[in-house]
């Protein structure tokens, strides 16, 4: 089939930048990042604010924003320049703390991030021309003459002339073990992107109910919307491409009640919580085309977003995956997820 390989940053280090803040009383206390610079060679920039402090009696809270861009490096020349292996991601968490009495407290926290990427940096590292989709690959390929499709098969005679098995010999214009354009040079033609959305949100009531116990709530909640689309020959040739999509929900709410006893010697905890959690893995893979150069079909996703119809490419193969989280979603079509 398709060697693909993931290529290395050029010079690149790791740099991690975190901040921390905490509530206060004495009013705000705004902190803020912002690092611009470059991780080997590709420039990046990490934007951080963080302000927290007192909004009145009792009230407390805190929000902090965060910005993460650098540059990629792996090109896909035949996409326009894409740069692949790019960092392109925002995210905002906030909190607040709520104490009207001694007895009473809510906490409270909610939090969103976003990426929006152009794929994995990989390149081709070869391709084993010998095998049926890479034969496939390249007989669609205007440029290698060298192999050419049988148009009556499977009537008569093997399915391309030279048939599988044999390979292209290194022709021009046909890809094979040795089809290598480049260290940070990518040849897919096929959709390639990341596209990330996550949120959350949760909660904790805590009352006092005297004499060491408290009566607690805990609720949580988590969405996510991922799509995904990979080219994983990076090739020009429709060998091997990838789609992903995942949605899923989760809710928790749990009740606990907790005390002492004992002379303090005994610490007792009892309660009950339910989960439900709802969601969608929709998986497409596709094998040649008798097409000219790869080419979203319907149905397929393109910048995260799904291309509307139905079907399949024309001398193509689909396989289609999906795995419900729960019984109510089984069987949903891959086609009518939202986009990104």
């Amino acid at each position: 089939m398709a060697l693909g390989r993931n290529v290395a940053r050029p010079g690149d280090r790791t740099i991690s930048i975190s901040a921390a803040s905490r509530a206060s009383r004495k009013g705000m206390m705004p902190r803020n990042i912002v690092r611009t610079g470059t991780s080997g060679a590709t420039p990046f920039t990490t934007k951080m604010f963080s302000p927290t402090g007192g909004e009145g009696d009792g009230l407390f809270g805190g929000v902090a924003l965060a910005l993460r861009k650098r540059n990629g490096y792996v090109t896909r020349i035949h996409d326009d320049e894409l740069d692949m292996g790019n960092d392109n991601g925002q995210a905002a968490r906030g909190a607040i703390v709520w104490r009207p009495s001694a007895t009473f407290e809510v906490f409270a926290t909610a939090d969103y991030s976003r990426r929006r990427e152009n794929g994995a940096p990989t390149v081709n590292g070869g391709v084993n021309d010998k095998q049926a989709f890479g034969t496939f690959g390249n007989a669609a390929l205007p440029g290698c003459t060298a192999i050419t499709v049988n148009p009556d098969f499977p009537g008569n005679g093997p399915p391309t002339f030279p048939p599988p098995g044999e390979g292209a010999g290194g022709a021009e214009g046909c890809y094979g073990p040795d089809g290598f354009a480049g260290e940070y040079i990518s040849e897919g033609t096929f959709p390639a992107f990341d596209s990330l959305d996550s949120w959350g949100t949760g909660a904790k009531v805590s009352l006092s109910l005297g004499g060491g116990v408290t009566l607690r709530s805990l609720t949580g909640y988590r969405g996510l919307d991922l799509r995904s689309s990979r080219d994983a020959d990076n090739t020009p040739a429709n060998i091997l491409q990838i789609q992903i999509a995942v949605e899923s929900e989760q809710l928790s709410q749990e009740l606990q009640l907790s005390g002492f006893g004992l002379d303090d010697r005994l610490h007792w905890q009892t309660g009950l919580y339910l989960v439900r959690e709802v969601g969608v893995l929709s998986g497409r893979r596709d094998a040649p085309d008798r097409g000219v150069r790869q080419q979203p079909g319907p149905g397929q996703l393109v910048d995260g977003r799904v291309r509307p119809g139905h079907g399949r490419p024309v001398g193509g193969g689909v396989a289609d995956g999906r795995r419900a989280l729960h019984e109510g979603l089984e069987g949903r079509d891959a086609g009518c997820l939202r986009g990104g």
